[in-house]
């Protein structure tokens, strides 16, 4: 079953509505990729009937941005997979490569360029191979993972 057909799957959907709709107030259309499967990035933001930017988010439900900053030195872990997934999308496209990472308790999202149009990392982004949960549902998986830093993010309060 499909992670985002769980219950924490559910919630993490509903939640990115919440980005979905600060993209919007910023001018945007926040563009998710079909729910039904597997996708290699999350969504795509467009203006003006083009695409702007190719987009990795994440909702955070157990840190609060103070816990975020603190304990975890303000470095969000992602699949590195991932990271090399947004960054081959983003030129395929054209587009920069954002992660977008909503810390739910604080109503805080954060932003930062991964990579630009030509897949070079903007960010500081550590890879380490770590052992981690494995999905929303829970598991252990041991994988590369990414640690992008997100100290040079841009923050809004929703």
């Amino acid at each position: 079953m499909l992670d985002i057909l769980t219950e924490r799957g559910q919630v993490s959907a509903r939640d990115e509505l919440v980005v979905a709709g600060w993209v919007s107030s910023q001018g945007g259309e926040y563009c998710v990729t079909p729910k039904a499967g597997p996708a290699r990035v999350d969504a795509v933001i467009c203006r003006g009937g083009a695409i702007t930017a190719v987009v990795e988010t994440k909702c955070r439900y157990d840190m609060d941005v103070e816990k975020f900053r603190r304990e975890y030195r303000s470095e969000w872990l992602i699949t590195d997979q991932k990271i090399q997934d947004g960054r081959e999308a983003a030129v395929l496209l054209g587009v920069p490569f954002l992660g977008v990472l909503f810390i739910v308790p604080s109503r805080v999202i954060l932003v930062v360029t991964i990579a630009d149009n030509r897949g070079v990392v903007r960010c500081s982004v550590r890879v380490a191979q770590t052992e981690t949960q494995e999905t929303i549902n829970g598991g252990r998986v041991s994988r590369r993972n990414a640690f992008v830093s997100m100290l040079q993010a841009k923050e809004w309060r929703v």
